[in-house]
């Protein structure tokens, strides 16, 4: 599992420690967070919770040694 910027209390600091890195305001600090995700939003705990239901469950049981971004399809490194 390789989440992106997901809503949690880790995800707040980030934004906070962002906007406080740039100077900006928490605002501007996630509208520059959400042009970097082509979904333009910003990830839930479900999002990744229900990545990982699926993967526990019967329809990925073949799947082995792969990493699965669950990202909005921001690419790796970006943040």
């Amino acid at each position: 599992m390789a989440p992106g910027y997901i809503f949690t209390d880790l995800g707040e600091a980030e934004l906070r420690l962002t906007a406080s890195r740039l100077g900006i305001d928490q605002e501007s600090a996630l509208d520059t967070m959400l042009s970097e995700i082509p979904l333009a939003r910003v990830g839930q705990p479900d999002d990744v919770g229900s990545a990982v239901a699926w993967l526990a469950g019967e329809g990925a049981s073949f799947i082995n040694g792969a990493v699965l971004p669950v990202s909005g399809g921001q690419p790796a490194g970006l943040n």
